[in-house]
């Protein structure tokens, strides 16, 4: 008798415990306090690191084919030991120069490193303080500079980290500047889970969220040569959204000198992610004209005693704090670099140069009849074929790169809409097929990878994957006006949808076939609709269950006269 109510009061512990898993918020419920939604962000990411330890442990080293990451970690390195904003040994750039010769490979080129620093920090040859490699790797600090030459660097935010921790910490190795640039990435996805709690996610969209990130995560990491800058895209693109929607939904600049720092804050990230990845500055500044927008119709719509020049003065802050977070955060951290004249490379991605190549993905007869491949060293071969006199990655590169995309239109006008109605077609559709394909170990987040692209296996066609960001995007604009989220919910789905049409658009013009290092966002968003549709469904079963369970009592007998 007595194991009875002892069961009882289990089995509604057990049933309260899944309300509250599956529970969605009520119409015009308000957002879930702060610390509530900390709790779960915190405690869904912590649950999520324990069950995907590739995503826990941060890597210790590059590779060989980590050129790039070397070089941002040592022009790092000559800026804080000796002074020079964006210097590299000079074999770097005969390393680069190289590719002026056609009949080279990339792997030909590798003995031009040979014993560089970038070849050092690469091969994971004895090291120590990275501040010590350049007197270790030159003999002295002193031949190490006289070996420096300017060089145009364009990973430059992942250069200022390495600096700031260079700064902080001198006695800093590799693999600290790799771990803390894996605790970023960490950190960036629990914001991310943040703005999911406060959203009104249940705490089983927030896990399974996480679970799916960290598991893409993990699959980019396990990459050597994409963790200095590809693996922390997702998680940038992420928290973008996520602190968008935090700033919509607490209606930040509402709050006087605090709205001020925290519109500082807005300019600082947006400058940062920018520097990140060039191709993202459309993304980056969308959300923020987003941002401000929902800005200026909150304070003109603002009522509650707000005097008509009060409204006007924290519009007038906001815009200011962005505008000078950005260019504070890019006088202190990228113009420095910038004023460094070289002719080699650039300060920013060069844009013709991947245009043009990525013309062969996916294969098709324009890029086979015209020998283009997606092959860095193939670019001098195109470019000379409008300029004899092109260098690689040097002034007039570009321009006769340009000047051979628009002659393909001229002249092979059918050929190139064929090819970009090939890669319209391709791109969203390939990371859908990946999704279902590649994720095949018993990990859980494996599992809610392929679980979360269940409801999208429609997305067949890149242009499907287009009208799936258009309908995320018209959900979050109608559940906004009937007020179906709290504050910031709607906004979240909105700024995730617009990320993802964006990340379609560069991935249609670009690399259209599956990339681990470019389309993590694409993977996500696909596997995050389907569990926002599987935990939806749930949540309503749950509630239609909970209503025919409720005994409604007869109905009095009428009176009698």
């Amino acid at each position: 008798m007595r194991r009875r109510p002892a069961t009882a009061r289990a089995r509604r512990r057990l049933a309260a415990v899944l309300r509250g898993l599956l529970r969605f918020p009520a119409a015009g419920e308000g957002p879930l306090g702060r610390g509530m939604a900390a709790v779960i962000a915190s405690t869904a990411l912590g649950i999520a690191l324990l069950l995907t330890p590739a995503a826990r442990a941060a890597p210790t080293a590059l590779d060989r084919w980590s050129m790039h990451a070397a070089i941002s970690l040592e022009v790092a390195i000559n800026r804080v030991a000796l002074g020079r904003a964006s210097h590299v040994d000079e074999r770097v750039c005969r390393w680069l120069e190289a590719g002026d010769d056609p009949t080279l490979t990339f792997e030909d080129t590798w003995p031009l490193l040979s014993g560089s620093l970038n070849e050092r920090l690469r091969l994971g040859l004895p090291t120590g303080p990275l501040l010590e490699l350049p007197a270790a790797t030159a003999g002295s600090l002193e031949r190490h500079a006289a070996g420096l030459v300017p060089y145009a660097h364009n990973e430059s935010a992942i250069t200022w980290l390495v600096e700031l921790l260079l700064r902080a910490r001198p006695g800093s190795t590799l693999q600290d500047a790799l771990a803390g640039l894996h605790a970023l990435r960490l950190g960036w996805l629990w914001l991310f889970a943040l703005a999911l709690a406060r959203g009104g996610a249940s705490p089983l969209l927030v896990l399974a969220s996480l679970f799916a990130a960290t598991r893409l995560l993990a699959e980019s990491i396990a990459e050597p040569s994409l963790v200095a800058l590809y693996a922390g895209l997702l998680p940038a693109l992420l928290a973008t959204a996520g602190g968008a929607s935090l700033l919509i939904g607490a209606r930040a600049w509402r709050r006087g000198p605090v709205g001020a720092a925290w519109a500082v804050a807005c300019g600082v990230w947006a400058t940062f992610v920018i520097n990140l990845r060039t191709s993202y500055a459309p993304i980056v500044l969308a959300l923020l004209a987003w941002v401000l927008v929902s800005a200026a119709l909150d304070l003109r719509a603002w009522t509650g005693g707000a005097s008509r020049r009060r409204r006007l003065a924290a519009a007038v802050a906001w815009g200011l704090g962005v505008a000078l977070g950005g260019l504070a955060l890019d006088r202190v951290a990228f113009r420095p670099a910038r004023e460094v004249r070289s002719e080699l490379n650039a300060h920013h991605h060069v844009v013709a140069h991947p245009l043009v190549l990525s013309l062969a993905l996916p294969p098709n007869d324009l890029a086979r009849s015209e020998g283009i491949a997606w092959d860095d060293f193939r670019g001098i071969v195109i470019a000379r074929r409008e300029d004899p006199a092109a260098r690689y990655l040097r002034p007039g590169y570009e321009a006769a790169l340009f000047s051979y995309y628009r002659r393909l239109w001229r002249e092979r006008t059918w050929d190139m809409v064929r090819t970009y109605a090939a890669k319209l077609g391709t791109a969203g559709a390939a990371t859908r097929a990946h999704c279902r394909g590649a994720f095949r170990d018993l990990s859980v987040g494996s599992f809610f990878v392929r679980t979360g692209t269940l409801p999208v296996l429609w997305v067949r066609h890149g242009l499907l994957f287009a009208l799936l960001a258009a309908v995320v995007i018209a959900a979050a604009w109608s559940s906004a006006r009937a007020g179906l989220l709290p504050r910031g919910g709607s906004e979240l789905l909105g700024a995730l949808g617009l990320t993802a049409a964006l990340c379609y658009l560069e991935a249609a013009l670009i690399v259209s076939t599956h990339s681990v290092a470019y389309h993590g966002f694409l993977a996500f968003f696909l596997v995050f609709v389907g569990l926002v549709v599987l935990t939806g469904s749930l949540d309503r079963l749950r509630l239609g269950c909970q209503r025919a369970a409720v005994v409604t009592p007869p109905a009095p007998p009428p009176a009698r006269p």
